[in-house]
């Protein structure tokens, strides 16, 4: 395997793929944090994200455990627009 590119797995649909195809979200004092940064994160692929809302907003409230308590559609409106 090639150390230059990593591999990581999107939360949603367990795809491992590239590292620079994935889109990396935190959780950062119940803020919802989107690029590099530390701490934890997860990553979603672009498939997932165009998923339907309850689907999506069912992913992301197991990996915040829900810490967000926003609605299904404010929720895939920011994660699509990288509102974070």
């Amino acid at each position: 395997m090639n150390k230059n590119n990593p591999v990581r797995t999107c939360v949603a649909c367990r795809v491992k793929i590239s590292q620079n195809l994935l889109k990396r979200y935190r959780l950062v004092s119940k803020n919802l944090e989107f690029g590099k940064g530390n701490g934890r994160s997860f990553y979603l692929c672009n498939g997932c994200l165009q998923k339907d809302d309850k689907i999506l907003k069912k992913i992301i409230d197991k990996q915040t455990k829900g810490a967000l308590g926003l609605d299904a559609p404010k929720l895939k409106e920011i994660l699509l627009n990288e509102q974070c």
